[in-house]
């Protein structure tokens, strides 16, 4: 095994091999370009992969690279390849991109993608070129290779479909897919908060499932009832507290962080006023300026009366803006709309995002939203005593092109979350107090983060912790 940090050079294998064959695994047949020997390899190999002799026991693909002998493993966190010394696997040859190709493990199953130079699949006995910045999904037995006619890599075994769970599983499953697509294609631009890697060229959609696979255990404490699920991330560990109090700052409505200081919440801190003012952006959401005076409550007027009033019936007019213009702001909020659909039983929630710091706000604003939605939703049960009978569903966040970044502050984060593959087994739920007050009453009280909690979450959850840093300008 290599020692910590240092990436394997997979070229370095082919010398070795013709002496002494393949280092650290041994095979049951000698490799020959192109032949379709069955590989059985018995121990681990390389940085960034696996050898086995048996799938692990999470979720993953297996894929032969058939020139070295090595068994690549590809897990939630995907495999780079290429040239550059951030590759997971590096290659050799002046044909070869320092960022050549991406394997990512997905809903779908294996998908192959091709970055900065096309790569070429084998569909029976035509060779396919797939361009850069394209992708398709690639099947067992199935042959490719980063040049025109190259048997090089061959897909051992892959998931059929990967169980990606709800909860912090689905989150986790997209997660770790951007992550690595903002380390790969991220481009370095500048702004007033500092140099920043953003996914300029693409959007990306994270889809949440937040309806639980079976019924959940009841909460420790009698006094509680479960909500659901929320999508807390198992990559790194990511403090509860706090994103309750924000979730019940947006529903007051406020142009002050006196709430979130008073809990010690301090995300805010550091764009404040001295005197805490930061202006309305996620306080739009319950408290709209017109302009003859007055305000409104879009999230009252516009959602949660008409699901009542109609009886849960299906309506695309579920909408919430948080973008006004005549409102001066520290900073506009990060989501610019939330609309509100039914689906079903379901209750579903799509975010549009103006701008995702994929390091240390899209993890927060996915658990935050989340809370958001159980507490509409329960709004709904209790008003038409149980009648409109809706829970949460998906929850789906759309981060246009240029959206999605990291800052250069965080980059070595960036880095390590791409690597680390989701926890399975992690199933984090948000418990309300069962003698709580309605939604807006509940939001009014100073002390309402008390009547909220989760359960099912903690250090042991998630990878060990690591630094973020806020990038403020």
């Amino acid at each position: 095994m290599d020692p910590p940090g240092k990436r394997t050079r997979v070229d370095d294998y082919y010398s070795a091999s013709k002496k002494n064959g393949p280092p650290k695994a041994t095979f049951s047949t000698p490799l020959r370009g192109g032949d379709d020997e069955e590989l059985e390899a018995t121990q681990e190999d390389c940085h960034g992969s696996q050898v086995s002799d048996q799938a692990p026991e999470e979720q993953c693909a297996l894929v032969a690279d058939e020139r070295s002998g090595v068994i690549l493993t590809v897990g939630a966190g995907g495999l780079s390849i290429g040239r550059g010394e951030d590759c997971d696997v590096q290659l050799s040859g002046d044909e070869v991109s320092r960022a050549h190709a991406q394997l990512l493990l997905t809903s779908q199953g294996l998908v192959l993608r091709a970055r900065n130079k096309s790569v070429f699949v084998r569909r029976g006995e035509v060779w396919e070129e797939l361009p850069a910045g394209e992708e398709t999904r690639i099947e067992e037995q199935q042959r490719w290779g980063l040049l025109r006619k190259s048997n090089r890599y061959r897909v051992r075994s892959v998931p059929p479909l990967c169980k990606v769970g709800s909860g912090s599983g689905s989150f986790d499953a997209g997660y770790s897919r951007l992550l690595c697509r903002v380390l790969a294609e991220g481009e370095l631009q500048r702004n007033r908060k500092g140099v920043n890697r953003t996914l300029s060229k693409a959007a990306f959609t994270l889809d949440i499932d937040l309806e639980p696979p079976s019924p959940l255990a009841p909460p420790e404490d009698p006094a509680f009832e479960t909500l659901g699920l929320v999508p807390l991330t198992t990559l790194r560990f990511l403090a509860a507290k706090p994103g309750l109090v924000e979730a019940l700052w947006y529903l007051r409505g406020e142009a002050t962080i006196d709430f979130l200081r008073r809990h010690k919440c301090r995300f805010w801190d550091a764009q404040a006023s001295v005197d805490g003012v930061v202006g309305l952006n996620y306080g739009l959401l319950t408290r709209w300026p017109q302009a003859e005076g007055g305000r409104l409550n879009p999230l009252e007027k516009d959602v949660i009366t008409p699901l009542c009033k109609r009886r849960g019936e299906p309506s695309r007019n579920l909408i919430v803006s948080l973008v006004h213009p005549s409102q001066a702001t520290v900073q506009p909020a990060c989501t610019s709309s939330a609309q509100f659909s039914v689906r079903g039983g379901s209750l579903d929630l799509a975010l549009q995002q103006r701008s995702s710091d994929v390091i240390l706000g899209l993890p927060h604003d996915a658990y935050v939203w989340s809370v958001i939605l159980h507490l509409v939703a329960r709004e709904v049960r209790r008003r038409t005593d149980g009648e409109v009978a809706l829970s949460a569903g998906r929850l789906s966040i759309h981060l246009p092109a240029g959206s999605a970044h990291a800052y250069a502050v965080n980059e070595d984060a960036l880095r390590e979350l791409s690597r680390r593959a989701p926890k399975g087994g992690v199933a984090p739920r948000v418990l309300l107090r069962r003698d709580a007050p309605g939604l807006f009453e509940l939001a009014a009280l100073d002390d309402s983060p008390a009547m909220l909690r989760v359960e099912g979450y903690d250090d042991s959850c998630c990878h060990p912790r690591i630094v973020v840093a806020q990038a403020n300008g």
